[in-house]
């Protein structure tokens, strides 16, 4: 989460869809006392979770109150709900011996985790009601083409987005699954899938 007061927007970071190489390059433009202001708070409110970094819509609203968030734009980016679920696996992978599907395939079998299940893009940008609370919603595929639209509509210079966090695995993510695999991840993913316009 990054807050500009110069700039007047919110960047809110959702786990597993660029948040690091976004963060890094949005860096500059945060006042960091009211960003330290923030954090502090965030761990009285919320006793520091999540983490302040993939701080929802609905506690970001809470942390800088109604009048910042009304007038402040605010934005964030979402990613391919079966790709985004991989790449938790991925970063947590727990048995190295075996192959990056097999794994795979043995920890969807095993009931994943929070994030995979529970944790959706759907619910970070929404409120109580289920209503998109967040001006804007990139997609980290188009994240460049993106991260330029928001760049003219919160008045600064385009940057160049680092690459950070980024896997060894350069398989394409459907060659991972297996027939099982994608009927379990796509019950997981079904509200993501829908409300932001994504397909296996």
């Amino acid at each position: 989460m990054i807050v500009s007061r110069k700039h007047q927007f919110i960047f809110l970071g959702i786990n597993k869809t660029g948040t690091t190489s976004v963060e890094k390059a949005l860096d500059t433009y945060k006042n960091r006392y009211f960003q330290k202001y923030l954090r502090i708070k965030h761990n009285i409110i919320n006793k520091g979770k999540p983490a302040f970094k993939h701080n929802p819509a609905l506690n970001a609203k809470k942390l800088v109150g109604d009048r910042v968030w009304n007038k402040y734009f605010s934005f964030t980016f979402v990613r391919n709900p079966w790709a985004r679920t991989l790449s938790e696996y991925s970063k947590h992978r727990h048995n190295s011996e075996l192959s990056l599907k097999d794994g795979f395939t043995e920890w969807v079998l095993a009931g994943g985790n929070w994030l995979a299940k529970e944790n959706t893009m759907k619910s970070f940008v929404s409120d109580n009601s289920n209503n998109i609370i967040v001006d804007y919603i990139g997609k980290l595929e188009n994240i460049e083409s993106d991260l330029t639209k928001i760049c003219e509509k919160i008045g600064i210079d385009p940057i160049t987005l680092p690459h950070s966090n980024t896997t060894s695995n350069k398989q394409p993510y459907q060659e991972i699954y297996t027939d099982e695999t994608r009927k379990i991840v796509t019950e997981w993913v079904a509200e993501d899938a829908e409300m932001f316009g994504y397909e296996f």
